[in-house]
């Protein structure tokens, strides 16, 4: 039940992310709600999963400014918090390969320099938690 819940939050983050460029702080807050439904979640994989997966993303931005907002990085925190490492990482993964391609155009084209990155957390860490889950 909590993957249908997470699924339905990650698809609204999304398109809010879309339209106005950020996401609502009250989003990280449901997601972390969501993990005592999950059979897998401890604390300690929690705290691993959160220092990792949101650390990236912390020092990515701290490296190149303004590569990921604030945003960005608590809602990765949150899944972090709220999944298993194993998931966390593969839906970070999934979500920077799937952003790969549209950043390069970007960038190359010089159309815009910022895109919404939570429609891309939103498929990597569907895709992770229905192949992992």
């Amino acid at each position: 039940m909590y993957i249908y819940c997470l699924i339905f939050v990650l698809l609204v983050v999304a398109v809010i992310d879309i339209k106005t460029k950020t996401i609502p702080p009250i989003a990280s807050v449901v997601i972390i709600m969501l993990a005592p439904l999950n059979p897998l979640w401890t604390i300690q994989s929690a705290l691993i999963a959160i220092l990792i997966c949101g650390g990236i993303l912390l020092l990515s931005t701290i490296i190149v400014k303004g590569s990921f907002g604030g945003g960005d990085i608590k809602i990765v925190s949150a899944l972090s918090y709220t999944l298993c490492l194993e998931m966390s990482g593969t839906g970070l993964f999934l979500a920077t390969a799937v952003s790969l391609a549209p950043c390069i155009y970007y960038q190359l084209s010089k159309k815009q320099t910022h895109i919404a990155f939570a429609p891309y957390i939103t498929v990597g860490y569907i895709l992770a938690v229905l192949l992992l889950g």
